[in-house]
């Protein structure tokens, strides 16, 4: 059985990810106690450490892995590369990138592509403005 995942949201995961996040927690509870400084519990930032390389980890497991851009693909494989020894191989007929990670990735290694997703904008905004859905949404609201 092959898997794939695709993710709807935009990579920008910086290099140093756990460090940021201890940075976001630190001042979450320092703000939550008053401006008061407060120290985080010993092990926090190397539990963010190893919770990255698990989300790193659980996307190479995946056969094929789909991202909207070009630079949210980018922003993947230079963290991970960062975590683990990757080994990459452009498919330039297809804009595939196979990547390989010994113990992680699957045999035949994890593909990462771009496939763009959108919506109809213009259908969407003219179906706003009928009555009916508009009276649908006042329905639903109430």
């Amino acid at each position: 059985m092959k898997l794939g995942f695709f993710l709807h949201t935009p990579f920008e995961f910086p290099e140093n990810l756990a460090e940021k996040l201890t940075e976001i927690l630190q001042e979450n509870a320092s703000e939550n106690s008053g401006g008061l400084p407060v120290e985080l519990p010993e092990g926090v930032k190397a539990n963010l450490e190893e919770l990255t390389n698990e989300i790193i980890s659980g996307i190479l497991s995946f056969d094929k892995v789909g991202f909207q851009t070009n630079k949210d693909r980018y922003n993947f494989i230079e963290l991970a590369k960062t975590r683990f020894y990757i080994q990459i191989t452009p498919r330039y007929n297809d804009n595939i990138f196979n990547v390989f990670a010994d113990g992680i990735t699957p045999i035949n290694g994890c593909n990462l592509g771009v496939y763009p997703a959108s919506i109809e904008t213009r259908y969407f905004g003219n179906l706003v403005k009928k009555k009916s859905v508009q009276k649908a949404a006042e329905d639903f609201k109430n």
